[in-house]
Formats: structure tokens, C-alpha cells, sequence
């Protein structure tokens, strides 16, 4: 965790800012961690009240690397389908082995929203919603891999 860096939200497409280690005051604090100073970047010139976005990991984590390294799934990103490609040995397998269809798990994610509108979910209704974002987001990215082989004629 880096204070107040790290509530910058993320983006995989759109981002504008990175983080960088600019050096260290040169003491060792009691916990044994150099004095590290971090500053954000912009990558190109920011508009004024524009958010800053940086890319969580790697510019090429999927959105698997993102749930399990940083406990989010980003509604879009360009790597699933890659990830898709990469790992879809047998299509028929992927398709079928989901026990809810895209539409169903989309409809309950919408029914969590409007409950968090009334009153906060639980934890049990708030991992849920975690796993139906991550499954909404592999279905969608599976959907985006079978456009892109369309496309391509395979």
C-alpha cells in the first residue's frame, strides 16, 4: 500500500498516469523498509477535473491476475480475450462449463445493485457479487475471442 497513491483507480485501456520510485531518504525505518518516495506520472498532458487512471500489475494482467492479486474485477479488458485465446484448447468446454448463462448472471448482478441501494450487502451477497462480475467478465471475454476468430475467418 502506498498512501493516497493507491486511490487511484485503475484502467487497462485508458490510463494516463504511472507510479514511480523517485529514490529514498536514505533511513531505515524500525520495521526494516527504506524511506521509498513514490510520485504519480502523467503520461500525457491531464485536463483539469480529468480522473487519474493507472494500469494495476502489469499492462497485460487479465482480469483473473487483477481478482486475485489486487480483489477487483475491471468491467473492461483488452487481455481476456487474449487470455481466452491463449487457453481455450477445447471451445466446447468453456462454453458449457458455466452453470448460469451470461443474461442470468448479469440479471443478478443487477438484482445485488438495487439491493446495495437499499441497504448494504452482506459479505456473503458481497463475495457474490466479486464472483458474478469475474464470471460476467470471462463470459464477455469469450464472447470478444469467438468475434475475433469470426472476424478472422477461423
Amino acid at each position: 500500500l502506498i498512501p493516497l497513491l493507491d486511490m487511484i483507480n485503475h484502467s487497462s485501456k485508458r490510463y494516463n498516469t504511472c507510479l514511480s520510485v523517485l529514490g529514498d531518504d536514505g533511513n531505515t525505518k524500525e520495521d526494516g523498509n527504506e524511506g521509498l518516495y513514490y510520485a504519480a506520472i502523467a503520461l500525457r498532458d491531464i485536463q483539469k477535473g480529468e480522473e487519474l487512471l493507472i494500469s494495476y500489475g502489469s499492462q497485460e494482467d487479465t482480469s483473473l491476475d487483477l481478482l486475485l492479486h489486487y480483489g477487483f474485477v475491471p468491467e473492461e479488458n483488452p487481455y481476456d480475450a487474449d487470455f481466452m485465446a491463449w487457453g481455450a484448447g477445447g471451445e466446447d468446454d468453456i462454453e458449457n462449463c458455466w452453470s448460469t448463462t451470461l443474461r442470468e448472471d448479469e440479471q443478478r448482478l443487477a438484482e445485488l445493485d438495487t439491493e446495495m441501494e437499499r441497504a448494504p450487502l452482506s459479505k456473503q451477497q458481497r463475495t457474490e457479487k466479486t464472483i458474478l462480475q469475474f464470471r460476467i467478465r470471462m463470459k464477455r471475454a469469450y464472447l470478444e475471442y469467438k468475434e475475433m476468430k469470426n472476424a478472422q475467418g477461423v
